[in-house]
């Protein structure tokens, strides 16, 4: 994967208006800082030009699935949030981003946080649940 490949990549996420539309600009910045780190951890697999568009793919469908989530979860009830967070479960495996099952169940009976701020937090941290801390 090229530098270019990334920086198109990057210049996408943002150009995609339902990577941020639930979220205020604010608490888009964070789903959208913490996906252009996530662009460059898939950039660095050096895949193939049709891999890498898979994985980008699923990485934007990952990020619009945390942006309505984050953007709705206190509207939502448990079991809308549990389909949500299985789909989400889902499109992180597909990037590399296995979530353990018991983490899910675990935010599952969480309630709403009182702002999209904390929500896109918590969805971030489950998200990278299952990743081994690099020492």
């Amino acid at each position: 994967m090229s530098e270019e490949q990334a920086m198109w990549a990057i210049q996408n996420l943002y150009e995609n208006p339902r990577t941020r539309d639930e979220l205020s600009d604010s608490d888009a910045q964070i789903l959208l800082q913490w996906a252009e780190e996530q662009i460059e951890r898939l950039a660095s697999l050096d895949m193939d030009d049709a891999s890498f568009d898979a994985a980008y793919d699923a990485l934007i469908d990952l990020i619009r699935r945390m942006n309505r989530l984050a953007g709705r979860l206190h509207m939502l009830p448990p079991e809308d949030v549990e389909i949500a967070l299985n789909r989400i479960a889902e499109n992180a495996a597909q990037v590399g981003l296995p979530i353990p099952a018991d983490n899910l169940s675990l935010y599952v009976r969480r309630s709403a946080a009182p702002d999209n701020h904390d929500n896109v937090r918590l969805l971030i941290t489950l998200v990278m649940s299952g990743q081994q801390p690099s020492t």
